[in-house]
């Protein structure tokens, strides 16, 4: 079910209500509750989403490896608490808006390349947690 839908951020943004059932990329236990996104909260995910984006083209000099504008990318985010308060954000990142973009689910994929990577925060920590990229099937 979604949410939360703010247009008046740079990019395209969508929170979806967290559902342990689909929750693979959170890593996340029964512990964990949904939680919400506020603005500035969003701002954080997105400089974080940037500074790791950065360190991983650093990594990845080919140009079909590198990701190109992540501030311009669409996001799908997952929030959540875990028993300990820490809120836990998962967002899913497509270089284009997919049909079904604003429909429930991730839309995880095995391929995608550098159109389709997938970043695990601690919000409260202010940190990455996990970072993958599609394949290039």
């Amino acid at each position: 079910m979604l949410y939360y839908l703010d247009t008046t951020v740079k990019e395209r943004v969508a929170v979806f209500y967290f559902d342990p059932r689909e929750s693979e990329e959170m890593e996340a236990d029964n512990s964990y509750v949904p939680a919400g996104v506020s603005k500035s909260e969003i701002g954080i995910i997105q400089q974080l989403i940037s500074n790791r984006v950065a360190v991983y083209n650093r990594v990845h000099s080919k140009p079909y490896e590198r990701i190109i504008k992540p501030e311009k990318y669409f996001k799908k985010l997952v929030a959540a608490t875990n028993d300990a308060g820490e809120k836990k954000v998962v967002a899913f990142c497509y270089c284009t808006v997919l049909k079904d973009f604003l429909k429930k689910g991730n839309g995880v994929t095995s391929d995608g390349g550098r159109c389709y990577f997938v970043v695990r925060i601690n919000l409260t920590k202010r940190k990455v947690e996990k970072f993958s990229t599609g394949g290039l099937g």
